[in-house]
């Protein structure tokens, strides 16, 4: 659930990888103006869509120290908008119409995903960063309506 500014501002410093998982700490992020920092963990799941193994994987393709993700270049660190590049190739590798997926779509995802699954409002909150409720709603009021058994009272 980060955004992607943040995504592309970490560094190998920024993970602290355990058995259960991996805490990634947020230097700097939209809401963190004075650059307190944040930290987000991220459980190993150990199936073949663990996160945490994922991000083991690529770290063995990166310099030892500085950016995790660089540019195409490999010399400097890959820019935000290029996030939302990578995203839209993968989805349409994947049979989604990239014209639907942005650099965002990987945050409201997670929120999404998340909220499917069950979490409650606060745990999707402390994860995501998000400071308002009505924030943190929004990526979830559509899928809410989606859900709402009233809807399918009605005969069109």
């Amino acid at each position: 659930a980060m955004r992607r500014s943040e995504l592309v501002a970490l560094n190998r410093e920024d993970l602290a990888f355990a058995d259960d998982g991996v805490t990634i700490t947020i230097r700097r992020s939209k809401t963190d103006k004075t650059g307190k920092g944040e930290q987000v963990a991220i459980a190993r799941t150990r199936t073949e869509f663990c996160a945490v193994a994922a991000l083991e994987e690529w770290l063995a393709h990166v310099p030892p120290s500085g950016p995790i993700f660089l540019a195409a270049d490999r010399l400097k660190r890959m820019q935000p908008r290029q996030v939302a590049t990578i995203a839209k190739r993968w989805a349409a590798h994947a049979g989604f119409p990239a014209i639907d997926i942005g650099a965002h779509s990987l945050r409201r995802g997670c929120i999404t995903s998340m909220f499917e699954a069950g979490a409650d409002l606060k745990s999707l909150m402390q994860h995501s960063r998000h400071k308002t409720v009505d924030i943190a709603m929004g990526y979830v009021q559509a899928k809410r309506a989606q859900q709402n058994p009233a809807i399918k009272l009605i005969a069109i």
